[in-house]
């Protein structure tokens, strides 16, 4: 009997006949079949982890005796990529025992997914097609992130929130991947070093990581960093930052004038500050303003602008104060006192000024 003519695969559906020989019904899978394998060759599982960097085996056989002019088969993906020895993967040309092969690095998923894998082959007028289907799983880990002192050493104390502390953030990938090739750090507030503005795209090193230097603001508010990479899909890693409170050291007090008549407006400052860093925003200021009446103290004036009263980002916070309550005595200083927290909010600090009346 002849050996199998080229209309083996020139019909997904064909009678054979062979010099005389009883036609036979021959199947598409006898055309083409297709395997998909792991990289010990054994059969792979039905679901996979799309992890950006694992490559897979996708194997197309056809009959041994197939012409040559049939033998490529062309591989097909829905996602992922080929990779091989030739400049196309894609296209391979069947050996002598009719099988062709290439490699498929799996794709980076986020979500779970499929892909459907095909092998053809063509003749001027009809393509065969054999198609798996294969079940991508989300990939837990791509990237990391984490805060590091500047030295690079473990960050175990709380940071404080005093506009000097200097950080490391460093982030890294966890696969490796051709188109994972830029690292990008955003961060809520706080200042990147060496940097315009709160966003960077830094180009991963030998090692596949990259750092940037971060200045901690004199507030208290949580601080998000986003370690990202990918485009479509992107792959985050996100830190917090909750600093703690930066308490001044010493206080000083301002007024406009250290004399007033009675109705009138004086405008009092007050600054907190610390001899290194500087204090967080929003700490509570209270004011009084008495005058002594032998053992005892007389609460006189008013204050306004004092209520939910908290120092700005200079740490600093402004008052008005009024000579206009009926017990003033003008024969006596008035005591203007401001108080606030300090030694980690455990203790008080205060400082008083002294205002003559006319």
């Amino acid at each position: 009997m002849k050996a199998f003519s080229t209309l083996v695969i020139i019909l997904g559906t064909l009678l054979l006949s062979c010099d005389g020989i009883e036609e036979k019904l021959v199947q598409p899978e006898d055309i083409i079949s297709l395997q998909l394998l792991d990289k010990n060759g054994g059969n792979l599982s039905a679901v996979v982890v799309g992890d950006g960097e694992s490559v897979i085996t996708v194997k197309a056989i056809i009959p041994e005796n197939t012409d040559e002019k049939f033998k490529t088969i062309k591989f097909k993906t829905s996602d992922g990529t080929f990779v091989g020895v030739t400049a196309d993967a894609s296209s391979q040309k069947a050996n002598a025992q009719g099988v062709a092969q290439t490699g498929l690095r799996l794709p980076l998923a986020n979500v779970e997914s499929r892909i459907y894998i095909s092998a053809e082959i063509s003749t001027d007028s009809k393509t065969y097609t054999a198609e798996k289907e294969l079940v991508i799983s989300k990939v837990n880990d791509v990237i990391f992130a984490e805060l590091l002192n500047i030295d690079g050493s473990p960050l175990n104390e709380d940071i404080l929130g005093d506009g000097e502390r200097v950080v490391l953030i460093r982030a890294g990938l966890l696969v490796s991947n051709p188109s994972l090739n830029q690292i990008t750090i955003e961060t809520t507030s706080g200042t990147l070093l060496g940097v315009s503005g709160n966003k960077v795209a830094l180009t991963p090193d030998a090692d596949a990581v990259v750092t940037v230097k971060m200045r901690i603001p004199n507030t208290v508010d949580p601080i998000f960093i986003n370690a990202s990479v990918g485009s479509n899909p992107v792959f985050n890693d996100l830190l917090t930052i909750k600093p703690v409170r930066s308490y001044p050291e010493t206080i000083f007090i301002e007024p406009q004038k250290i004399t007033m008549a009675l109705n009138e407006t004086n405008s009092i400052k007050v600054f907190l500050r610390k001899n290194v860093g500087k204090v967080s925003k929003g700490l509570t200021v209270n004011f009084q303003a008495y005058q002594r009446a032998e053992s005892n103290i007389v609460p006189v004036g008013r204050f306004t602008g004092i209520q939910d009263l908290k120092s700005d980002i200079n740490g600093e916070v402004e008052v008005q104060f009024h000579t206009d309550t009926k017990n003033i005595d003008t024969s006596k200083k008035i005591i203007l006192l401001a108080q606030t927290l300090t030694a980690g909010g455990l203790d008080t600090l205060s400082n008083s000024i002294e205002i003559d009346v006319e």
